[in-house]
Formats: structure tokens, sequence, C-alpha cells
């Protein structure tokens, strides 16, 4: 699919002539290809980048629990978290040591907060978009850093 793409660039800016347009149909199935090949070197990128960003980020520790996939709880005895702020997890995993994303929302005893300040006794609820698991430790990256 991409070296038939080469090389009908190539006969474009060549200056030779094309016998055969592409159909609409194939057209869609090569967008939808580029779309999900960028899409997963934007993601590889992403999650090589997030070793170098625990530097700067606050450590969580382990989750009290994960609820499906999507929602990390934790302890926040210090610190503060807002909404939009990166919270990456340190997986078992060798093949994806590391995965990130946007804290969605927080809750607090199921009360929605843009942010939250840690202490003493905080529990705090914090929705994902990547697959969290019990496992893993967790790290919270400030979007203001």
């Amino acid at each position: 699919m991409v070296n038939d793409l080469a090389n009908r660039r190539n006969d474009v800016a060549h200056g030779t002539l094309v016998d055969e347009l592409l159909s609409r149909e194939i057209l869609r199935n090569y967008i939808d290809f580029i779309e999900s090949y960028a899409s997963g070197l934007a993601l590889a990128v992403y999650e090589r980048s997030l070793p170098f960003m625990l530097k700067r980020s606050v450590a969580l520790g382990a989750a009290i629990t994960v609820i499906d996939h999507r929602i990390v709880c934790v302890n926040l005895p210090m610190g503060k978290i807002t909404v939009g702020d990166t919270l990456i997890a340190k997986t078992q995993d060798t093949s994806r040591p590391y995965k990130g994303g946007p804290i969605k929302e927080i809750e607090v005893n199921h009360v929605q907060l843009d942010t939250i300040n840690g202490g003493p006794g905080v529990q705090i609820g914090m929705l994902v978009e990547f697959g969290a698991k019990n496992n893993q430790e967790f790290y919270c990256l400030n979007a203001t850093r």
C-alpha cells in the first residue's frame, strides 16, 4: 500500500501520465490505513517519552484499587492534582513498560473536582483513558510544570 502510493507520487512528480485514478473506496482504505499507522506511531513515541517525564513527576505509589481499567484510586498525602495533568503508570509489561495519559476527571467522596490538594487521609479517584491495572505504580506530572 505504501509502496504503491510512493510509486504514484513519483509518477506524478516526474510527469508520467497516470492511466488509472484511485477509486473512492481505495482512497478511503489508504486514508484509514494512514490514520491507523500515524496513531500507532504517535502512541509509541508518546510511551517512549514517559520515562523521561518521571523526573518531573510526583510518585503516587500503588493504587488502592483500579476500577474497569479506567478509574485509578490512590492516596494523596501531599501535592496537588488537576484535571489535565498526566497520570503515568509503570507497568509489569516489558513490551510496554509505561502507559500514560491526561486525567479526565477527579473525584473525592463521589464529588467531582477540577483540582485537589493532598493531605493526610486524602483518597482520590482519577478517570484516565489508558488501561490501568492494580499491579502498576503511578506517577503524576503536573500540566503546568
